[in-house]
């Protein structure tokens, strides 16, 4: 009887271990996908002040040219914005990942 209760206890702390460590792990993601979210909006935002800025610089042009111009280095930036944002995006995520897992792993 003793045995039986002994391994009884272990499995329950195990349990127990095991489901803090997966509450742990779900309040990880939880906080990673509110960061991820604020990098995301943080993106949309600049993204539109930029296409704003564009608007603004397009309603002074003077010729064709200018147009041409001011779009061509409008998407310059862009793609140049893009891809350091698309950089930090997956720093973050790679980050999120490690966090959420790290109580699992215990």
């Amino acid at each position: 009887m003793e045995q039986a209760r002994a391994s009884y206890d272990r499995m329950r702390n195990a349990a127990e271990e095991t489901s803090r460590n997966i509450e742990a792990a779900v309040a990880a993601a939880s906080s990673g996908v509110a960061e991820l979210n604020l990098k995301a909006m943080d993106a949309v935002k600049t993204s539109t002040e930029a296409a704003f800025e564009l608007v603004r610089a397009m309603a002074d042009a003077r010729t064709f040219a200018d147009l041409v111009s001011l779009q061509t280095e409008h998407i310059r930036k862009q793609i140049e914005t893009m891809n350091a944002q698309a950089k930090e995006f997956a720093d973050l995520a790679g980050k999120v990942s490690l966090r959420t897992m790290a109580p699992l792993n215990e």
